[in-house]
């Protein structure tokens, strides 16, 4: 029973097709006249769509693992200027990178597009045309361009304009940012990071891709270093106050002198003395700053990290854009898919209702 049940669901599909097919031939003029304007459509679409631009640049983290040498290193733990620079950073980078003072930062800074000097914001806002859906927000009414260049004194209306285009950058995918691994069975980091920024203009995918490292590169390191460049400047600061002071009590010794080069009275003696120990406390007091100095002088130098270019773009940049063949035969199968769907249920539903009647 089982086996001539299976014979009779087999032959009910293959009835079933052969009727879907019949009805499909039975239309075929339509079937063919909107599969070929869906494949019209198709190429249209891709004809009139601009090319994406790919701008990549990659670059190695530097850090400098130099220690304080032996002879120093207690001389540095009694300044207070030893330590490290903060340990591992690639994923510093990436989520610095990723940040809107960083993004923001890199659309703030000038190039010239089409012969024209301006912001890379006010660039955004041309190409992708956004002016018109300003007007759709209330916020934004009377606005057409960004007009301050520094994060911190943009106004409430270039704010919202910036975090839109961040916006359509992060949710478009528009910036890719990737920490390269070493093959193995943990996976390291090779402290290389790759950058990719596509849009639909050449020269912004270029000068977004070059801003966005020199505002990395120069936040990261300041950021990294910043402790030790503090110390360094106040050490700095005190070594020439100790200098400007011993160089004035010096004066004053000798102007002593001058006046008084065989001092009779008591008083005179014990004031050329107390001047000249003062003399000799402030040299050691400024030979030792001046060993802190240079301690706080190497600390910084070799815990300042620096990145390295590997690969930046160059014009002409990779393109990419949609195949007019690819994208008309799509068009013409999904039009022609659509249509055969038409065409089975409106036959159908006349087969029911002749059989109703």
């Amino acid at each position: 029973m089982n086996s001539n049940s299976q014979e009779l669901s087999l032959s009910e599909v293959a009835l079933l097709l052969k009727s879907l097919i019949m009805k499909l031939l039975a239309k075929w003029k339509l079937l063919f006249s909107l599969g070929l304007l869906g494949g019209i459509l198709g190429f249209s679409y891709a004809s009139l769509q601009s090319p994406t631009y790919f701008g990549r640049l990659s670059f190695m983290i530097n850090e400098n693992e130099v220690g304080i040498p032996s002879s120093l290193s207690s001389l540095a733990g009694l300044a207070g200027i030893g330590g490290g620079s903060g340990g591992a950073s690639d994923d510093k980078i990436l989520f610095m990178a990723n940040s809107r003072f960083i993004l923001s930062s890199t659309l703030l800074n000038k190039a010239v597009l089409n012969g024209r000097e301006d912001l890379l914001v006010n660039h955004y806002i041309d190409i992708y045309e956004m002016k018109d859906g300003f007007s759709a927000d209330t916020a934004l009414i009377g606005f057409s361009y960004v007009k301050n260049s520094k994060n911190g004194d943009l106004n409430y209306q270039e704010n919202k304009v910036i975090d839109k285009i961040i916006g359509n950058i992060v949710e478009g995918k528009n910036l890719i940012i990737i920490s390269k691994k070493k093959s193995g069975l943990v996976a390291q980091s090779a402290g290389i990071i790759l950058f990719e920024f596509k849009s639909i203009s050449e020269d912004l995918s270029y000068h977004f891709i070059h801003s966005l490292y020199d505002e990395l590169s120069s936040y990261y390191i300041n950021k990294t270093v910043q402790r030790q460049s503090k110390n360094y400047s106040l050490i700095r600061h005190r070594a020439d106050s100790l200098k400007m002071v011993l160089e004035g009590r010096e004066g004053d010794g000798a102007m002593f002198l001058d006046r008084n080069i065989n001092p009779v009275k008591m008083q005179m003696r014990v004031m050329g003395e107390r001047i000249r120990k003062e003399v000799e406390i402030l040299n050691i007091m400024y030979a030792e700053v001046l060993k802190n100095l240079e301690i706080a002088k190497f600390t910084l130098e070799s815990q300042t990290p620096s990145l390295t270019l590997i690969d930046s773009p160059t014009i002409p940049l990779e393109k990419k854009k949609l195949s007019r063949l690819k994208s008309a035969i799509f068009g013409a199968l999904l039009l022609g898919l659509f249509t055969s769907f038409y065409i089975v249920i409106r036959s159908n539903q006349k087969e029911s209702s002749n059989i109703g009647k």
